[in-house]
């Protein structure tokens, strides 16, 4: 490796181990595993040596491997973790401090790693809302809903606590003004953060309660000087100038107020807006005013400048400007003047702000965890940083300004202040993830999520196939029909839709009177089970025909899954339970208690013996799918767990929590065998139908890829389905249909055209009766169109055609050019979407009778395999296939010259046929003996008739037409 290389790599892997330095630190086993899932997007270099190393030295035992890239900017430097819930940078810039309930943490902004922990005496029993750090550093201040609480730095010493108390006057006495409050805060458990601050000279610090009021104390005899009011919501942030002159507060009540420290309010940036409503701006003493007046705008009343409640504000280093965040904008005024210098749109929405101390940076933290770097001056864009997966609450930029630290429920980041250029990536969801499902064949990935959408993913890829939007609420569930070709969504609106995959758009809609929380379609795709309310009900996916109603004690359902045979349906409820109904009946089979609290998620294992389910009491349960026995408990999340989901091969389960973990446990035994943490509440999880990969659904609405290597297979499980009295099995890999014997079910075969090994589940999807006969349905399979085509519809989309590179134009349905045999795909050239669908159903419903007719052939019933083949044909009357086994049949019944004509019209369809053109012209050759013999037998030349006959016997095979041959050689021989 060259020096460059080796820099290079050398920067990349520096980098990596900062963002995980505390991982490692808790976890270093694992550090083969994080250091690859970051590194390996860094470029050709770094994944040439990767290649390298695991054919050289492949990881000891299992481990995630993260399919997809970091939703993270390139500016992210570090990452702290959830450790807690204010921070503040030290004053010469090289600590980050962070207050969590009982001590402080000191961690080195070069390395991201923790130097040294300070425990605060009684701080414990009271949680930290927000913190402060003296501009000297010989203080820290904390706030908590009982008051302030001042430390010295670093020994973490008590100084005062600061609880509110008379106001005190020059000899001590109290005393009252207007706009001012005496006695002690209303308290309340509120887990609003309380925003606080130090002014310069360090002589007073500033703080705010769950009254809503702004408080100002003296630092050096811990009274309060004064309680401004007149802020009518809590206060989300508070700021002093740099000379002391000036508080600002920001409140959600849609207010800027600004006070002198002694005097009090000097004036007020009111709402237009808020909540989406105009509302005019309170007049000063009013009571949603404050009760003193600017002296310098007396009678000019509140200036109308902002959009919304503010959730954060900081003042300019020399006290020239304002900055302030609301909603979604981001404003900067100039002081003393209030006029607006420039306001921009933070996408999203905004959520906390920031000023560097130079004057030259204002900094907003979003609602989708991302941050956006403004120009103080012009209110220019200059950089979006992505990495924490929900809010960001408070932001801050250290004193030489090269690090912006902000602070998420996903912990605390570190960022390079001097990136520039980089914008936020527009892929995932605007909101958490609710599910995520892979489509049968693997090839598709859908979302749904709180943001109303779903999107359908490539699942190999990043790309985007279809948004479909349509529900006006939280899309709940989504699920794929067993063809792949349709989605079904639920909301919390309501409504049921079914999205065809394609188009994107909505094929039905279902109405429901309470909002949905799951679904279910049916193995046979025939129908779908929803789960809302007190009833899960079944409904007809093709009519919207209302089929049945479970009966259910639960006193709200929220999952459910179907059986791989279709015959039982299980569901999950808010009361801990799980209840197993019987799908045709929909007569209750058993209820499974033994969740404390909530179980959110449920699955069916693919061979239908045992079921997983997941709780918010943080457990992960097991229980057969026969007895409805608990099989095992599996403890080790530490929060909810919103997502479960069975390999392919049934062997582990997966399961994932609020808590961030992904977690593999072993079926069989119930222990758990692989882990992976990540910086963010998952919220969904989907296994791969045949392949050792799960797709992940986290809170800030993106969706990760992770490969489990190293895990122990075994071969994915197939469950077969029954069709006019044969049973057939589709691989999931290569989709390849194909009949199966009943003495194979409960037993392991390849396919015969991938190679994939498979095992026959020993259950059997079987047709329901059709409808009036019970409550059931028409068929195991849903076909979109039945033979025949003699509509004017199905003529004028048959009689399309597609012209191939040599210029032959040709019917769509038609295998291969007849000019050329080149094979084109239906969409090549693109078609509009009703005619591909109608083509695409065709194909299948004609490939359906050729394998029916096969299995029939191969038990030696020819004239019903030639039945089904004419129904092949009339579906798809260009299905090479299907003409080539007529011949085939006939041949096999004895009539060569209709078989004949059967293998040329093959021929015709796909001249690549090699079984046609053999057959083709052993037939000719058969006929040419044939006539010979004839010829020499008129020449009376028996045994030159005779041996041109056996010849022409020895190339029948053991058909039916050697009888014939062989019974005149006998005629012959005895004449």
């Amino acid at each position: 490796m060259e020096g460059a290389e080796r820099r290079e790599l050398l920067a990349v892997i520096r980098r990596a181990l900062r963002r995980e330095a505390e991982m490692l630190a808790v976890r270093p086993e694992l550090n083969w595993q994080q250091l690859h899932n970051r590194v390996q997007w860094a470029g050709s270099v770094v994944t040439d040596v990767l290649d390298r190393e695991r054919r050289r030295q492949p990881p000891a035992r299992t481990w995630f491997w993260l399919q997809s890239p970091p939703t993270e900017s390139s500016a992210l430097m570090g990452v702290l973790g959830n450790t807690g819930s204010a921070f503040a940078f030290t004053p010469d810039g090289s600590t980050l401090i962070v207050a969590r309930d009982g001590f402080l943490q000191y961690s080195d902004l070069l390395t991201g790693m923790p130097t040294r922990t300070v425990e605060l005496n009684g701080g414990a029993e009271r949680p930290v809302r927000g913190c402060a750090v003296s501009p000297d550093g010989s203080f820290m201040v904390t706030a908590t809903v009982q008051g302030l609480q001042l430390w010295r730095l670093p020994t973490g010493e008590l100084l005062r606590t600061l609880e509110g108390g008379e106001l005190a006057d020059d000899n001590g006495a109290s005393s009252g003004a207007p706009g001012t409050r005496t006695g002690p805060p209303h308290l309340d458990t509120s887990p609003t953060a309380l925003p606080c601050a130090v002014s310069p000279d360090t002589s007073f610090v500033v703080g705010t309660g769950p009254d809503h009021d702004v408080r100002i104390w003296d630092t050096a005899t811990g009274q309060l000087r004064v309680a401004f009011t007149g802020h009518t919501e809590p206060v989300t942030a508070c700021a002093v100038s740099v000379d002391g002159s000036l508080v600002v507060s920001a409140s959600a009540d849609g207010t800027v107020r600004l006070w002198d420290p002694a005097t009090g309010w000097l004036g007020t940036i009111a709402a237009v807006f808020h909540g989406g409503r105009r509302r005019p701006a309170a007049a000063p003493g009013s009571a949603a005013g404050p009760a003193l007046e600017d002296p310098a705008r007396a009678g000019t009343g509140s200036r109308e400048l902002w959009v919304g409640p503010v959730n954060g504000c900081a003042i300019g280093p020399d006290a020239s400007f304002l900055a302030g965040v609301s909603e979604d904008m981001v404003t900067v005024w100039d002081l003393p003047s209030g006029q607006v210098r420039w306001s921009d749109q933070h996408v999203g929405g905004a959520k906390s702000c920031a000023v560097s101390p130079d004057g030259t940076l204002v900094v907003s933290g979003g609602e989708r965890g991302n941050l956006r770097m403004w120009d103080a001056s012009s209110g220019a864009e200059l950089c979006a940083l992505s990495g924490h997966t929900g809010p960001v609450y408070a932001c801050a930029v250290s004193p030489d300004a090269t690090i912006i630290a902000s602070r998420a429920d996903d912990g605390i980041r570190l960022w390079d202040a001097r990136a520039r250029g980089e914008q936020e990536s527009l892929e995932g969801h605007g909101k958490r993830i609710t599910a995520c499902r892979f489509d049968p064949a693997g090839e598709r990935l859908a979302s749904a999520a709180a943001d109303s959408t779903l999107v359908v993913w490539e699942a190999r890829g990043r790309r985007r196939i279809a948004s479909l939007e349509g529900h006006d609420d939280v899309v709940q569930d989504c699920g794929f029909t067993p063809d792949g070709r349709q989605l079904v969504s639920t909301s919390r609106d309501g409504t049921v839709r079914v999205w065809d995959v394609r188009s994107g758009t909505p094929l039905r809609i279902f109405t429901a009177r309470h909002p949905v929380w799951g679904c279910a379609p049916r193995p046979d795709g025939c129908a779908v089970l929803f789960s809302w309310g007190k009833r899960p009900a079944q409904w007809d996916l093709q009519t919207g025909q209302h089929l049945m109603a479970y009966e259910s004690q639960q006193t709200e359902t929220w999952r459910c899954a179907f059986s791989p045979d279709g015959s039982w349906a299980v569901t999950s409820g808010g009361d801990g339970t799980l209840t197993v109904y019987d799908s045709e009946s929909g007569e209750k089979r058993a209820t499974l208690n033994g969740h404390t609290d909530a179980a959110g998620v449920c699955a069916v294992s693919p061979d239908g013996t045992f079921i997983v389910s997941g709780g918010a009491d943080h457990t992960v349960r097991i229980w057969d799918a026969k007895t409805f026995r608990q099989r095992h408990l599996l403890k080790g999340h530490s929060d909810a767990v919103w997502g479960c989901a069975i390999s392919p091969d049934a062997r582990v389960v997966a399961s994932t929590s609020w808590d961030g973990s992904l977690r593999v446990w072993s079926a069989e035994s119930g222990r758990e065998q692989m882990r992976l943490q990540l910086p963010v509440s998952l919220t969904a999880l989907t296994f791969h139908p045949w392949r050792p990969v799960v797709a992940l659904g986290d809170q800030a609405g993106w969706l990760h890829r992770v490969e489990l290597m190293g895990l122990d297979t075994g071969p994915v499980i197939v469950t077969a389905h029954e069709a006019d009295g044969a049973l057939f099995l589709q691989c999931p890999a290569c989709r390849t249909m194909g009949p199966v014997a009943e003495t194979t079910l409960g037993h392991g075969l390849p396919c015969p055209t991938c190679g994939i090994s498979l095992r026959l589940a020993a259950s059997v999807l079987r047709p329901l009766p059709e409808p009036g006969v019970g409550r059931g349905y028409k068929r195991a399979i849903p076909l979109a169109d039945e033979p025949g085509g003699t509509d004017e519809r199905s003529r004028r989309l048959m009689s399309m055609t597609k012209t191939c590179p040599c210029g032959t134009r040709y019917e769509l349905l038609r295998y291969a050019c007849p000019n050329c045999g080149l094979s084109m795909s239906i969409s090549a050239p693109p078609l509009p979407f009703e005619a591909t669908e109608f083509m695409e159903n065709r194909q299948q419903l004609a490939n359906l009778h050729v394998d029916r007719g096969v299995m029939l052939a191969k038990r030696g019933k020819h004239e019903e395999a030639l039945a089904e083949y004419g129904k092949a044909i009339q579906a798809n009357p260009w299905n090479a296939t299907a003409h080539q086994n007529v011949g085939t049949a006939l041949w096999q019944l004895g009539d060569l010259t209709e078989a004949l004509r059967w293998y040329e019209k093959a021929l015709d369809l796909d001249p690549r046929r090699a079984l046609s053109a053999e057959m083709a012209a052993l037939i000719r050759r058969v006929r040419s003996l044939e006539e010979h013999a004839r010829t020499e037998m008129q020449a009376g030349r028996r045994d030159a008739a005779l041996a041109d006959l056996t010849a022409a016997a020895d190339l029948c095979g053991k058909g039916r037409y050697r009888q014939e041959i062989e019974h005149a050689i006998q005629a012959l021989s005895a004449g």
